[in-house]
């Protein structure tokens, strides 16, 4: 019985330090959600969408909030097919985008454009039409993904 009574109380103080942990990291959340969305901002700086809402070099909650609207897949359809299409500007991404990947939404299925910096090589080569770079080394070419156009099939 004293053992039970032991260990009960060491699960005790396992479960309060968890606690504690997990309120010691919830306790500046916002003040880490405005550093997350600054070094969001900071990042896309200079994309076409940013300078449209009147956010360039602007990385602050309120003018965030105030200035950029809510939008929806087809609010961003235009950007995504200038993108998908091969226009190589910095449209929504101040990176450049390397890979598209589809998500079954309902009944449609949509792309959505990732760019992925200095993450998992993806396949073997380089193409040669993309600039080399750690974000652009290394592709992976699939005939099945849904795009606007048949030469947006073969960007991925």
């Amino acid at each position: 019985m004293a053992q039970e009574a032991g260990d009960a109380a060491e699960a005790g103080e396992r479960d309060a330090e968890k606690l504690e942990f997990i309120e010691e990291m919830t306790r500046g959340f916002y003040a880490v959600q405005e550093q997350v969305l600054a070094a969001i901002l900071a990042r896309k700086n200079g994309t076409e969408y940013l300078r449209r809402h009147g956010m360039e070099g602007r990385t602050d909650r309120e003018v965030f909030k105030a200035r950029v609207p809510i939008v929806t897949y087809e609010d961003l359809r235009p950007e995504i097919e200038r993108t998908a299409n091969g226009d190589r500007s910095n449209i929504i991404s101040s990176h450049p985008i390397t890979e598209f990947l589809t998500r079954s939404c309902s009944a449609a299925s949509r792309i959505a454009s990732w760019g992925r910096r200095k993450r998992r090589a993806a396949g073997g080569g380089q193409r040669p039409s993309l600039p080399s770079s750690p974000a652009t080394t290394f592709f992976s070419l699939r005939k099945n993904v849904s795009a606007p156009t048949q030469k947006a099939k073969y960007l991925l």
